[in-house]
């Protein structure tokens, strides 16, 4: 009992600071996007570059994941979370901040708010 207890306490740091991190990293991200909206025709570049990405995922048949390695140390799992919550949480950025309409305070306290209940949330399947 003693063991499972001295894992969870490492692991409780890691989600935290994993959290902290993320959403440092997702308020840093939708401001970069609502400034980068201004910029005329980037939507439709983006959209564009999109759409070729989409046809490549659907098309692409080499589903390798084999080197994915798990990391050995509190500073390895937190960077874990960051860089993952980074690759999955793009398109939620871009929604903040098309939904905000250039309001950075808006955007910062619906971060504040939304990434701690996502990764909470997902602390329930581990």
């Amino acid at each position: 009992m003693r063991h499972a207890t001295s894992r969870r306490k490492p692991r409780k740091k890691a989600i935290i600071y994993g959290t902290a991190g993320a959403v440092i990293l997702r308020i840093i991200a939708t401001i970069l996007v609502v400034w980068l909206l201004n910029i005329p025709w980037l939507l439709l570049v983006g959209g564009v570059l999109l759409i070729g990405i989409a046809y490549k995922l659907m098309t692409d048949d080499n589903n390798d994941h084999d080197n994915i390695k798990a990391g050995k140390s509190l500073g390895a799992a937190i960077r874990t979370i960051i860089v993952a919550d980074a690759a999955m949480g793009l398109d939620n950025v871009i929604a903040v901040a098309g939904a905000a309409k250039h309001n950075m305070i808006l955007v910062t306290v619906g971060l504040l708010i939304s990434v701690p209940i996502v990764v909470w949330g997902s602390t329930l399947f581990i």
